[in-house]
C-alpha cells in the first residue's frame, strides 16, 4: 500500500492518484493488484477513507475463492 509499493508492483511511474481505481495483472499468474493509499496518509488525510474503501471494495470483486 502507497505510492512506492504500488509504482514497484505496477511497474509505472505515474502517481498513486492514477494508479488507484483499476486492478492490474501482478506477473503471469492470475494474481492482480489494487493500488490504494498508504495507513499513515489516511491518518493525516481523513477525507481519503472513502476513497480508500472504495480501492478494498474493488481489491475484494477482483478475488475469486478457490474451488475444492
Amino acid at each position: 500500500m502507497g505510492p512506492l509499493a504500488a509504482q514497484s508492483l505496477m511497474q509505472s511511474a505515474d502517481p498513486l492518484g492514477k494508479l488507484r481505481g483499476r486492478a492490474v495483472p501482478l506477473g503471469t499468474g492470475d494474481a492482480q493488484v489494487v493500488a490504494t493509499y498508504h495507513p499513515a496518509y489516511l491518518l493525516r488525510n481523513p477525507a481519503d477513507k472513502a476513497r480508500a474503501w472504495a480501492d478494498l471494495c474493488l481489491a475484494a470483486e477482483q478475488h475469486t475463492p478457490a474451488s475444492g
